[in-house]
């Protein structure tokens, strides 16, 4: 006996699949815009690195200057105390 093959309608299998096309475009839509929204290119960041390096370049020489300014002035105190110091 010969188990016979149910074909499923075509139009129920035609209306699924476009239902899962339209759902995969809208999900392919959402993803390019959080990547829109969420994301930067790769040019976009080394402008950003950049940037930031240069700021940190300012920084570093303010942070250096106040340092030296410190340590002049402690070297100073020390060698005026040396010289004032009773022989």
């Amino acid at each position: 006996m010969k188990k016979e093959m149910k074909t499923p309608n075509l139009e129920i299998t035609l209306a699924e699949m476009s239902k899962d096309v339209v759902y995969l475009r809208q999900k392919v839509d959402e993803m390019n815009g959080k990547l829109e929204r969420e994301y930067i290119t790769k040019t976009e960041a080394e402008l950003r690195i950049t940037q930031l390096e240069k700021d940190l370049g300012q920084i570093q020489k303010i942070v250096y200057g106040v340092v030296s300014a410190i340590l002049l002035s402690i070297v100073g105190g020390i060698v005026t105390f040396y010289i004032n110091s009773p022989k």
